[in-house]
C-alpha cells in the first residue's frame, strides 16, 4: 500500500509514512522444479554415459517477513519452509532407460533484503537468499549405481543454494 499523502496548513503536501517494525505471514502452495544433467565419459574406450535427473516438488509453504519500514527505505528479513513431495526421474539417454520414484522432500529459505522508493511507483530492490534443498535427485549420484533398471532414483541428496537478486519494481 502507498504512503498517505497529507495537506499541511501552508499548503503543501507531504507523505506521511508509517515507521517502525512490522511482521507479516505467509502461507500457500509451492513448485519446485530442478533439472540435473550428468556426462561421464571414458576417453581411452569412446565410452560415454549421460544422465538426466528431473526433480518436480509440490507442497505446502509457510514463511514470514519480519521489515523496518521508513519513509523511502525498507529492509528485512524473510524465512520460508516448504515440506514437499518430490516426483524425481532420471532418464539414461545411451541405454534408454527412464525410472520414477517419488519420495518427501523439503526446502528452508532465508533472505535478507532492503529497498528504496525513488519515486510514487518505482522501487529498487536488493535481496540476498541462501536455500537448503533435502530429497534431491541428482545426474551424478545416478550414474555412480550404474546404468541398470533394477536401481531404484537415488533422491536423498542435499544442496545448498545462495544468490543475490536485484529487481526495479513498478506498482500502481
Amino acid at each position: 500500500l502507498h504512503d498517505r499523502m497529507v495537506y499541511l496548513p501552508n499548503g503543501r503536501v507531504q507523505r506521511q509514512c508509517r515507521q517502525g517494525w512490522s511482521w507479516d505471514m505467509l502461507v500457500g502452495f509451492r513448485y519446485f522444479n530442478q533439472n540435473d544433467l550428468g556426462t561421464l565419459r571414458n576417453l581411452t574406450e569412446s565410452y560415454y554415459v549421460d544422465c538426466e535427473a528431473d526433480n518436480n516438488m509440490i507442497g505446502f509453504q509457510v514463511g514470514g517477513e519480519l521489515q523496518d519500514k521508513h519513509c523511502l527505505w525498507n529492509w528485512g528479513i524473510n524465512w520460508k519452509i516448504a515440506p514437499l513431495y518430490n516426483c524425481a526421474d532420471r532418464n539414461y539417454r545411451a541405454a534408454g532407460l527412464k525410472s520414477y520414484q517419488g519420495q518427501l522432500a523439503g526446502i528452508a529459505d532465508i533472505g535478507v533484503w532492503a529497498n528504496y522508493q525513488f519515486t510514487k511507483h518505482w522501487t529498487g530492490r536488493f535481496q540476498y537468499n541462501v536455500m537448503w534443498i533435502t530429497g534431491v535427485a541428482q545426474a551424478t549420484s545416478q550414474i555412480v549405481q550404474g546404468a541398470n533398471e533394477r536401481y531404484e532414483v537415488d533422491n536423498d541428496t542435499t544442496e545448498f543454494m545462495q544468490g543475490l537478486t536485484v529487481s526495479l519494481e513498478y506498482a500502481w
